[in-house]
């Protein structure tokens, strides 16, 4: 069946289904988070995954630019910020709904944008500042910031929405790079990062951010009924990985990563039937501007782009996997990449 679909029909398909698993990873991980601390299972989930996209090596490029020396700072800098990613979500997971963490990072195109003004002397036009700008306000009626009503809580995963735009920006310097290497490295690294301290304990981060004191959390022991779903959050991101990698090979970036939004649509589902979560009606409004402001921008890169090359600097997920996915086909095709 898949053989009589246009290519960009299959990468819908893949897109459809990675994005989907990323959120059903979120939601096995969300389940979870009150009963150890964050590295814990930063360092389990990555420890998984890194098994099943090594796995899925041949599917995504092979080790094509693994051994670039010169690329290996920018694969170090990935791997930072995705640790600093998987922290401030998995936090998050405990205070947080899935919607609300998902508004915050959809805000990474907009920084995204920005930050490509500042470190690639991109030029950014009027319609898409306006986008930004648009964006930004969205975030704001999210927050409500007033005396009575701010929640200083979402700056949390707005700042993953940050270090995941840097994540995305600095893959624009891995020229050769494959897919499975962009994919693999910072998975690795993150796992390599957060080992010390699921060993030998890590802050906690809650008494520091509402106490300001500064105490160690040690790991726990998995309970059996847990590790159900620390395979499941392994094995529905690392499917994430592979489907959205293969999306964005097969497909047009413009075409693939709108599907991105439908990880809020299963969030609101997931939120309201297994956590008793209801969205006010200011993140509702603030959500729905910063989607159109978000597809607004992937229409703009549609528009200027050829179809078969484009960023992926719309695409983006909370899952602390999904930012590794690759953000640029253009230079992997021009290395023979896409076969």
């Amino acid at each position: 069946m898949m053989s009589q679909l246009s290519e960009n029909q299959k990468g819908m398909i893949f897109a459809l289904v990675g994005y989907s698993a990323f959120t059903f990873s979120d939601t096995a991980v969300k389940y979870i988070a009150p009963y150890y601390p964050p590295l814990q299972l930063v360092c389990i989930q990555t420890a998984i995954a890194s098994l099943g996209i090594l796995l899925s090596a041949k599917f995504l490029g092979g080790w094509t630019g693994g051994r670039n020396l010169r690329e290996m700072k920018y694969h170090a800098i990935r791997a930072l910020m995705n640790i600093l990613v998987c922290i401030l979500i998995f936090y998050s997971f405990t205070m947080l709904s899935l919607a609300s963490i998902y508004a915050m990072i959809f805000t990474k195109p907009f920084f995204a944008a920005i930050l490509a003004v500042i470190f690639y002397k991109e030029r950014v036009n009027l319609p898409r500042w306006l986008a930004i700008v648009i964006g930004f306000i969205g975030v704001l009626v999210i927050l409500q910031p007033g005396p009575d009503s701010f929640r200083p809580q979402l700056l949390v995963p707005l700042m993953a929405g940050f270090f995941l735009a840097i994540m995305f920006l600095t893959a624009r310097s891995l020229k050769q790079a494959s897919p499975f290497i962009i994919c693999f490295y910072p998975i690795l690294g993150t796992f390599i990062l957060a080992l010390p301290f699921a060993i030998f304990g890590t802050p906690d981060f809650h008494i520091l951010l509402t106490t300001g004191e500064f105490n160690m959390a040690y790991s726990q022991p998995v309970q059996p009924q847990h590790i159900p779903f620390f395979m499941a959050t392994a094995l529905f991101a690392t499917t994430g990985v592979l489907c959205v990698s293969l999306a964005f090979r097969v497909a047009s970036a413009a075409q693939v990563a709108p599907f991105m939004y439908i990880e809020m649509v299963w969030g609101l589902i997931f939120g309201f039937f297994i956590f008793s979560d209801i969205p006010d009606v200011w993140m509702l409004v603030g959500t729905v501007v910063i989607i159109a402001s978000g597809l607004y921008l992937i229409l703009l890169e549609r528009s200027k782009r050829p179809a078969s090359a484009g960023p992926l600097e719309s695409a983006s997920a909370p899952s602390a996997l999904s930012a590794t996915t690759p953000p640029d086909t253009s230079a992997q095709q021009e290395n023979g990449v896409r076969d």
